[in-house]
């Protein structure tokens, strides 16, 4: 399978995993080699996948599709597919007109909503759309960006209204069907010290469904904008574009969920604790 590589790696990871892809030739850019490309091969790699490396021009049409000449005329590459979800959109279009004129297999991943491969065959000008048979494990998910598990359903280290809320909530995500679920996960980056990950990354709930990462943060304390912009922040680092972040507490001022709205974090407070179920969009 032909992945072109930008910085969301998950459209890449899914559909080599729906087609039990056992190599994989990378286009990534200069500007992706230390990003979606590097944390791209690492967990391929670690998952036995054999990968081939290209550096390309995020805006070089003829040079992509001079590329993907060279495998759709290899004798070796019969059954190749292209995934054209990802890289940029010229290289996109490049990549996507070349596997048309060969009459070979193209698929693009649409990760939300609908959680769906389009598989276009255009030796038979066929389109199929295909729901999710995979999903991913939070061991999978956090590594394609880059973030390393220190430590893994650790025992909370909150105060004892923290513990109450924690158990609350915690009995009801159990509830909710997520493929893979943890509490008290501590984060951090390669060469971040465990100590700092410790202090800065620790999440009190992450769970996985349909290819989506959920990561939830209980506070039953006052909050304040940094408590906001931590899970924002975490957020971003860990679940890319597809991640979900949501922010339980006993009280939220207008002030933070005004703020939580803008950036895109679900809040859910009061009564509304014991109702979870309500409020995750899953």
């Amino acid at each position: 399978m032909i992945c072109l590589v930008g910085g969301q790696p998950i459209p890449n990871y899914i559909g080599i995993k729906q087609y039990g892809v056992s190599q994989a030739i990378l286009l990534y850019t200069k500007e992706e080699e230390e990003r979606g490309f590097k944390h791209l091969k690492s967990v391929l790699s670690s998952n036995n996948v054999s990968c081939t490396p290209h550096l390309v021009g995020a805006y070089d049409y003829f040079g992509v599709q001079a590329l993907c000449k060279t495998f759709l005329e290899s004798d070796s590459q019969k059954n190749i597919i292209l995934n054209f979800t990802g890289g940029t959109k010229m290289m996109s279009v490049a990549a996507f007109d070349m596997f048309k004129t060969y009459k070979r297999r193209a698929i693009y991943v649409e990760t939300f909503p609908q959680r769906q491969v389009f598989d276009f065959d255009f030796n038979k000008d066929t389109m199929e759309r295909t729901p999710f048979t995979v999903d991913l494990t939070v061991s999978e998910y956090l590594p394609l960006y880059g973030q390393l598990i220190r430590s893994m359903d650790s025992p909370s280290t909150a105060e004892d209204k923290g513990k109450e809320l924690e158990e609350t909530v915690r009995r009801q995500l159990l509830t909710l069907g997520f493929y893979k679920f943890h509490s008290n996960l501590i984060l951090g980056w390669e060469d971040q010290p465990s100590n700092k990950a410790r202090e800065k990354n620790q999440v009190d709930f992450i769970g996985t469904r349909n290819c989506q990462l959920y990561i939830f943060e209980c506070k039953a304390g006052e909050l304040n904008q940094n408590d906001i912009a931590k899970l924002k922040t975490l957020n971003d680092l860990a679940g890319g574009t597809f991640g979900k972040a949501y922010l339980i507490a006993n009280r939220i001022s207008p002030e933070i969920e005004a703020r939580a709205k803008e950036l895109r974090i679900t809040t859910v407070s009061g009564d509304a604790i014991f109702d979870l179920r309500s409020h995750i969009t899953l």
